[in-house]
């Protein structure tokens, strides 16, 4: 199964601040476009956007970049250029999976939604070589903790509510061997969360 490559995110009980801003220093191995953002291709994609950096990462010749999370979202900007320049931003309500690869524990893997148009949904994966193991875990365990926080209603809640189908599939903590992915809208009709086994 896809997600077998992925590692697992065990959720604390603490719950992080997302208002604060932290900056991590990383290296930006690259992008590549898949049809499905959930599924057999991200295991693929992770393996596609290695084998075509990896020359450049050995040589060092992708430039240190770094990435900001600030208010539900990634700030991504050269490291020796100015406070002002050009940024890439990531929001968080549009990743629709975040992993930790688990051949390189260093890399973090999100599938982006990147356009809606007339030609249908375009979803990018982007991978980032971190500088140590436990911030490419923080950095996930950030994306999944917003989606804990935004998308997440407990079963038990929902039946509370006087739903008698809950319309998410999930629990608010995972328990071990399972993890946390959003669903796109169109794609399914659990509306935000899935809680799959592995």
């Amino acid at each position: 199964m896809a997600y077998a490559a992925l590692r697992n995110i065990r959720f604390s009980r603490e719950s992080a601040d997302t208002k604060r801003e932290i900056s991590f220093p990383i290296i930006y191995l690259g992008s590549v476009q898949v049809l499905c953002p959930v599924g057999n291709g991200i295991c693929g994609s992770v393996e596609e956007i290695f084998d075509n950096s990896r020359l450049k990462l050995k040589h060092n010749l992708l430039p240190k970049q770094i990435l900001r999370v600030k208010d539900n979202l990634f700030e991504l900007y050269r490291a020796d250029e100015e406070e002002h320049a050009t940024r890439t931003v990531y929001n968080f309500n549009k990743i629709i999976y975040c992993g930790v690869d688990s051949k390189r524990r260093k890399v973090l893997v999100f599938n982006y939604h990147h356009l809606e148009g007339r030609e249908g949904d375009f979803y990018l994966t982007h991978a980032f070589w971190c500088e140590k193991k436990s911030v490419a875990k923080q950095l996930a365990f950030t994306v999944g903790e917003y989606f804990q926080k935004m998308n997440c209603v407990s079963v038990q809640d929902a039946d509370e509510m006087g739903n008698e189908e809950s319309p998410l599939t999930t629990k608010l903590k995972p328990s071990r061997g399972e993890k946390y992915r959003k669903i796109p809208r169109k794609r399914s009709l659990n509306k935000n969360l899935e809680l799959n086994e592995i």
